[in-house]
């Protein structure tokens, strides 16, 4: 069985329904928009540096920043090979495509 990574937003969607804490406290205690927390629980705005420091100093969740930058990385790989793999069988697809034309 292969595990794959997650984006670090996940681990905070999880840990936020579970302790029952709002996505308005959270973003308030880190002193960011609602809608730049958003894009993080949505998985679709990486954890920055910047950010990790954020989430290690000014929230509970016990992550830190290496911590959640090492997860960002493994996540970032992973999606990169996923789109080279694409790629490749999109290219395929249209050289077999080409023999029918």
């Amino acid at each position: 069985m292969q595990i794959y990574p997650i984006h670090p937003g996940e681990y905070f969607v999880d840990d936020m329904a579970y302790l029952k804490w709002s996505k308005e406290d959270i973003a308030a205690q880190m002193n960011l928009s609602l809608d730049v927390l958003q894009e993080i629980l949505d998985c679709k705005r990486p954890v920055t540096p910047e950010l990790a420091q954020l989430f290690e100093s000014k929230t509970q969740f016990g992550y830190s920043a290496a911590m959640l930058l090492r997860t960002q990385a493994d996540y970032d790989r992973m999606m990169a090979e996923r789109k080279g793999k694409s790629k490749n069988r999109w290219s395929n697809f249209r050289k077999i495509a080409a023999t029918f034309c």
